[in-house]
């Protein structure tokens, strides 16, 4: 097998005009399941024959983007060309379970055309230590790498538009991204969904995102401080931290006036902090935004509801006390409302004989004809 360090450039016959470090892959043809060649073949996640100089680590070389070994086993394999097709996702994951390493990744695009790169490659390792020449889109880029945890903070993301879906389920990725440039992108959805062991510093500049929709999902470990991201711009925060189970952080700088769904942001979290302050103004959805998070106990009495239309079990199995139910009750019922909200309260208590309860009562009534469920009265 071919072997090459670090930041080289192999000498392959033919390579010529490409001015950047070549790709450098291990693979392992013997690794089968899901779709892809059969043993001895190796396809690459590209599809336009005859642009690339390829060194299949056999001693052949050519302008293929499928080959066929004589014996199956583990090869390097090294493509000579700027590489802008290169995607996984693309080709529906063809193969993505024979890539083992990635070791020299200089020559890749990673644009809007070959979002998923990496899609599905589930058992790649990285150990490149250079970049990508040009990064716009880190789209799914690495979505299901189960054994990626590469250090990657270098690289340079200045002109990226997209971290959706980036780190999806990457379950043992936990490497830092302080340096990384993230003033140009505009998508965070589910940057780091799934990833279980994830729990680094994000000092992100974040002003131009509009939308972090289930960013922290389920990411179990996540529990660092996000005050510092900057929300002004977003519309989207629906279930972003949703189960994320250690999450409880601070956000008094929070400025939420753009946002529209805030559907299971906190739901199945720790958190317990002042949110008071979120100016809830546009909000339509509120969905479960704090279903089954028993830590959280804070006073939203003041938000305004106005625009909301759906409170489906949006308190359901909180930790409000009666009292801070008793204040919710009377300031929906303060409030010009949609009509017919939904509002799940499973588990909570109100006075029933107090302010609380006459506000739930007028509630039901004409003219907002709300349906509140799960709670009850003391």
């Amino acid at each position: 097998m071919l072997q090459v360090g670090p930041h080289v450039r192999p000498k392959i016959s033919g390579g010529g005009g490409n001015p950047y470090a070549p790709l450098i892959t291990q693979w392992n043809t013997e690794n089968l399941g899901g779709t892809g060649s059969p043993t001895r073949t190796i396809r690459l996640p590209n599809l336009t024959r005859g642009r690339q100089l390829v060194d299949w680590g056999d001693g052949i070389r050519n302008y293929e983007v499928e080959h066929e070994y004589s014996v199956g086993g583990a090869y390097t394999v090294i493509v000579d060309a700027i590489i802008t097709d290169w995607s996984f996702g693309a080709v529906g994951r063809y193969d993505a379970l024979k890539l083992t390493n990635v070791s020299q990744c200089e020559s890749l695009a990673l644009t809007f055309d070959n979002e998923g790169a990496f899609d599905g490659c589930n058992n790649m390792t990285w150990t490149a230590t250079d970049a990508p020449h040009l990064i716009q889109s880190l789209g799914v880029t690495f979505r299901d790498c189960f054994l990626f945890n590469g250090d990657i903070d270098n690289w340079d993301i200045s002109q990226c538009f997209s971290l959706f879906g980036t780190f999806n389920r990457c379950v043992v990725y936990n490497q830092g991204m302080s340096s990384w440039d993230t003033s140009n992108v505009v998508l965070m959805i589910a940057t780091f969904s799934g990833a279980t062991v994830f729990n680094q510093p994000l000092p992100w500049n974040t002003s131009n995102v509009t939308s972090m929709s289930s960013m922290f999902g389920t990411a179990d470990a996540f529990n660092q401080p996000v005050d510092q991201f900057d929300v002004s711009n977003v519309t989207n925060l629906a279930e972003m931290f949703r189960s994320a189970d250690n999450f409880n952080q601070p956000v008094p700088s929070w400025d939420t006036s753009s946002c529209t769904t805030m559907r299971g942001m906190f739901a199945g979290t720790s958190f317990d902090q002042d949110i008071s302050h979120f100016d809830t103004s546009n909000v339509t959805d509120m969905t479960e935004m704090f279903d089954t998070t028993p830590s959280f106990s804070q006073d939203i009495s003041s938000w305004n509801v106005g625009q909301v239309t759906d409170m489906t079990g949006m308190l359901s199995g909180s930790g409000l006390t009666t009292a801070q139910y008793d204040a919710w009750l009377i300031n929906l019922d303060s409030q010009p409302l949609q009509p017919n909200i939904p509002l799940g309260a499973n588990g909570l208590t109100y006075t029933g004989a107090g302010a609380g309860g006459a506000a739930r009562a007028s509630l039901v009534g004409s003219p907002a004809f709300m349906t509140i469920t799960g709670d009850s009265p003391v």
